[in-house]
């Protein structure tokens, strides 16, 4: 958490834009209970600035994560 927290307000600071690729597991296998991805999700969800996912099919991004988008672009 404490890395996480650092991570964010340095980006947070300098106007950083966050892009973050596709993960190669599906999220259906990720633990939702797991205490580090629910940070990050949070931390991801409070950052004021840009934040790029990519993924080549939606299954690929937490569900955690995907309510909390704001726009999403489906190409193809």
């Amino acid at each position: 958490e404490k890395n996480f927290a650092s991570f964010f307000e340095i980006a947070k600071q300098r106007n950083y834009i966050l892009f973050l690729e596709d993960a190669a597991t599906p999220a259906d296998e990720i633990e939702v209970s797991d205490v580090l991805f629910n940070q990050l999700i949070q931390h991801l969800v409070d950052f004021p600035g840009l934040v790029i996912i990519t993924s080549n099919t939606k299954a690929n991004i937490p569900k955690a994560l995907a309510e909390n988008l704001q726009l999403a672009i489906n190409f193809g």
